[in-house]
């Protein structure tokens, strides 16, 4: 992850995307560096980019920004990445998401965040609708037909970053895309 200095630089209209509401059980486990879901294989949609299909894989939740703007980070990010169909190459989506009111610095572990908080984000909220689970333990959702995660919230009406770079944890590999938004997701923003 990078630094973004200035926050005007030239946005990135590169990409497309189709996710399927989410109604089928999935596994939500604690790494102990962040909240993962692994949905490879699941059908849950992908996105499109310079002519090519990129499935989702996974999403990770960490409490603070992995990037920084203007040196600071945020309370949490959440990247969804996604493989493309023919190859190893990656993309990530970087979603700031401000989870709750920005008084102080952020949480420096996931077991900060309280998902109970008035003003915590209702689409985080999905992913704690049961205790979220300790390090190294997983726990399954309480996704349903009548109760759907719509992952195209988490990345409508956003303005991204373009950048190439790499993993950020081991192996590190080299041969990601990364597409950052510029704006948080905040609770006048996923509300509905």
């Amino acid at each position: 992850p990078i630094d973004f200095p200035d926050m005007n630089l030239a946005p990135s209209d590169k990409f497309f995307y189709s996710y399927e509401p989410v109604s089928t059980s999935y596994e939500l486990s604690n790494t102990g560096t962040a909240f993962s879901i692994n949905v490879a294989g699941l059908g849950f949609g992908g996105l499109t980019y310079e002519d090519a299909w990129y499935n989702l894989l996974a999403i990770n939740a960490h409490a603070q920004s992995e990037h920084t703007y203007a040196g600071q980070h945020r309370p949490l990010e959440l990247h969804m990445v996604h493989k493309r169909y023919d190859g190893d190459a990656l993309l990530i989506l970087a979603v700031l998401v401000d989870a709750m009111p920005p008084v102080g610095p952020p949480p420096a572990n996931l077991t900060a965040i309280d998902p109970r908080e008035p003003d915590f984000n209702p689409t985080l909220q999905f992913f704690t609708q049961q205790t979220p689970p300790v390090i190294n333990q997983r726990v399954v959702s309480m996704a349903s037909d009548m109760n759907q995660l719509d992952l195209n919230k988490l990345i409508e009406g956003g303005t991204y970053f373009e950048y190439a770079g790499s993993l950020t944890a081991p192996p590190c590999s080299e041969l990601v895309t990364w597409f950052v938004r510029r704006d948080a997701r905040s609770e006048e923003h996923t509300s509905e």
